[in-house]
């Protein structure tokens, strides 16, 4: 995700059609990423929730398990879906098939962008926040 950190909405007016479709493909690669790391922090919510012994350490896990029921099963689906039609569009796009205006497609271009920097900002908090209760019940 370092190179959506890098990103801004000045350089994205200026940058190519290319380089934007290979953004979308980022995206689709991170999406992907980002379900396997859930896959992993359900595995080790599911092998250690029995070593919460307090109440506190019991919301955590319903929280923690909150999160990633949400983002595997709709969030990561949306961005998919989302980031999905819109590479197949830019694709289209570079094969000189789609006449939609470049600025209309920037902000959409933006718009997704956004959306999904900021899931990544909450995701890299929630991760920080779920190693540290998971080291402690370890």
């Amino acid at each position: 995700m370092d190179q959506i950190a890098l990103e801004n909405i000045d350089f994205l007016a200026e940058r190519s059609i290319e380089d934007l479709h290979y953004s979308s493909r980022q995206w689709l690669f991170n999406i992907e990423f980002w379900r396997r790391e859930l896959d992993f922090f359900q595995t080790l919510l599911d092998r250690n929730v029995e070593k919460a012994q307090s109440v506190d350490q019991k919301k955590q896990i319903d929280h923690f398990q909150h999160l990633i029921t949400y983002y595997q099963g709709e969030l990561l689906d949306e961005f998919h879906q989302k980031a999905r039609r819109h590479e197949k569009f830019m694709r289209a796009m570079l094969k000189g098939e789609s006449s939609d205006e470049d600025t209309n497609f920037r902000k959409k271009h933006n718009l997704l962008f956004d959306q999904i920097v900021s899931f990544d900002n909450q995701f890299k908090q929630h991760k920080l926040d779920f190693y540290d209760f998971i080291s402690k019940l370890l």
